[in-house]
């Protein structure tokens, strides 16, 4: 298992599932390539094509592989703590309006 804290660039090799240790917040963007990925954690996995991020957090562990027999490229962006906390900010903005708005209807 592999731990990234700092801005890191990597190539995804197909038929091995790499398995990585976020050390510290990242985006993850693909470069090349398609990978699927599952995080602990969480319930669901992703499919993402080059082009396309996900926001990681501190202390996940991923599992990640190639869709074909390609390998793929992915870089991992360290967000700064001032984005941290402009992230923290909203989602608890967000957990104190959500109860104030009632039921919601379609």
């Amino acid at each position: 298992m592999q731990e990234f804290i700092s801005n890191t660039k990597m190539q995804i090799n197909p038929v091995v599932t790499t398995v990585l240790q976020v050390g510290c917040s990242h985006t993850m963007w693909v470069e090349k390539g398609r990978i699927w990925l599952t995080r602990s954690g969480d319930a669901h996995d992703y499919w993402l094509s080059a082009g396309e991020s996900l926001e990681l957090k501190r202390g996940e562990r991923l599992w990640v592989s190639v869709e074909r027999e390609l390998p793929a490229r992915v870089s991992f962006v360290r967000r700064t703590g001032c984005e941290e906390r402009l992230i923290r900010w909203i989602a608890t903005g967000l957990r104190r309006m959500v109860p104030r708005l009632g039921p919601l209807s379609v």
